[in-house]
């Protein structure tokens, strides 16, 4: 068995994460397990599911990945892999701690968001939207200026009070091999990930570049292409409703009773979190207009 801390919870695997996680992340003291990942028999399953198919109950909830496998989720506290690819490669286990894990932790109340998040200046931000909107390279960028990694493409959003929490995924970000000889990230190549569509590579954090444990947010900032307008624009509450529906992650199947929770929790985001927009065109100096609204 394995022990990790991973989006806050403690898991304990019969998988072995390989290095995804780093030693910085596992856990030395022993705890009870909230969460367990537990390894199916692989090299099959158990009847056709269609790549990508998704059903997620409170009870039970499957998620099948051609050429990876299925990942079977039980009340929250039971992920179960059965892996059709072998040998584990670390793109396996990316997937894997992604929306599997999400869809675990959905199980147990969580709000997920499509986002990255980092620790900048002694504000907690994050970048929720969708795939190819730029927030791992948004991410990425800061950490090179004195930024931490919270979470980066999976957030797990906890409500307590009047705080909104985000919890720390791994320490590992990816970003495409332009963004990273132009931002400047890594001097390594990165992990390659032949499942990932966009050919990003992977980077695993040293401690000092990830911030572990739960952390309140300050500031949510929505990254958006623009080829004429650079700048950061604070937007109200019916600005920001739209583009943060677009960033949750659906554990499908979308009941009523699930998309009236869903609305409920992305009404609540906003209590507490200073909401902007970040535009920015293709040129990766534009980035340096965010870092100056931030120092």
């Amino acid at each position: 068995m394995f022990l990790y801390e991973i989006y806050g919870h403690l898991v304990e695997s019969e998988i072995d994460l390989l290095d995804l996680p780093l030693k910085a992340n596992v856990v030395s003291e022993p705890k009870q397990p909230s969460i367990q990942i537990k390894a199916g028999e692989g090299g099959s399953v158990n009847r056709e599911y269609l790549d990508n198919e998704t059903c997620v109950h409170d009870e039970y909830g499957y998620y099948y990945r051609k050429g990876v496998g299925l990942f079977e989720f039980f009340k929250g506290n039971v992920l179960r892999a059965t892996l059709t690819q072998t040998p584990l490669c670390q793109d396996v286990v990316r997937i894997l701690l992604n929306y599997p894990m999400a869809c675990v932790l959905s199980q147990r109340g969580y709000f997920l968001l499509h986002a990255s998040a980092v620790s900048f200046n002694g504000k907690n931000i994050i970048f929720p939207g969708p795939s190819l909107s730029g927030k791992s390279t948004i991410a990425s960028f800061l950490i090179t200026k004195g930024a931490k990694l919270i979470s980066e493409d999976t957030a797990v959003i906890d409500f307590r009070k009047r705080e909104i929490l985000i919890h720390s995924s791994y320490p590992m970000i990816k970003i495409s091999t332009t963004a990273n000889n132009e931002i400047k990230f890594s001097t390594k190549s990165g992990i390659e990930f032949p499942n990932d569509q966009s050919q990003r590579r992977g980077h695993l954090l040293g401690r000092e570049h990830f911030a572990l444990g739960e952390r309140e947010l300050h500031m949510c900032i929505f990254p958006q292409w623009d080829e004429k307008y650079v700048g950061l624009k604070r937007l109200d509450f019916s600005q920001s409703l739209p583009l943060l529906m677009n960033s949750s992650l659906s554990i499908y199947p979308l009941t009523k009773g699930k998309e009236k929770n869903l609305f409920k929790k992305n009404s609540a985001f906003f209590r507490g979190v200073d909401t902007f927009s970040f535009t920015r065109n293709k040129d990766y100096a534009s980035l340096h207009a965010l870092l100056d609204y931030l120092s």
